[in-house]
């Protein structure tokens, strides 16, 4: 995963998931001692130029940041922008578009309103849904959360309104 944004035009931000598929090392270093120079990435929401067309590859180099510690210490961190990502939080999927994703969404309570919504929407098709087995008090308890009543006051009030309301 991605951990930066890097060129939001083209697609390589903070939380694409893609699959690093080369690892290049400057010439004559030693990659058992030496760091990398540079991954050689894939990313499905890619739309920039690639490295190579048959496998539409980009390179990614590593970023350097630059703070000021609380003491006062000048600290300077060199890494590339990527993490090992076998799953991700629904906060961090927002905005992405998913192939594939496998959910559980049995837990009673939702820690913010609309997250599992936010989390089916993410894919891109019902093939690449999974979700974990899960029983009808989770359908249920939706009507019990504290904002529905104040949702469907929302809905009724704005149902009894015509279109020109909206453009006073």
């Amino acid at each position: 995963m991605l951990r930066s944004n890097l060129w939001t035009e083209k697609g390589l931000v903070n939380g694409a998931v893609g699959h690093i598929v080369h690892i290049l090392y400057e010439e004559g270093s030693d990659p058992a001692k030496d760091p990398p120079a540079a991954l050689v990435c894939t990313f499905d929401n890619y739309t920039g130029p690639y490295l190579d067309d048959s496998r539409k590859t980009v390179v990614i180099s590593a970023i350097t940041r630059q703070w000021t510690s609380k003491k006062g210490t000048d600290c300077v961190r060199i890494q590339f922008p990527v993490a090992l990502c076998y799953a991700c939080t629904i906060h961090k999927s927002q905005g992405l578009s998913l192939e594939k994703v496998f959910m559980n969404i049995g837990a009673l309570r939702e820690k913010a309103s609309g997250q599992t919504y936010t989390a089916l929407s993410r894919v891109t098709s019902l093939e690449g849904l999974l979700l974990e087995p899960f029983g009808k008090k989770r359908l249920l308890s939706i009507n019990d959360k504290p904002y529905i009543p104040l949702r469907r006051s929302w809905e009724d009030e704005l149902s009894r309104k015509d279109i020109s309301y909206l453009f006073r």
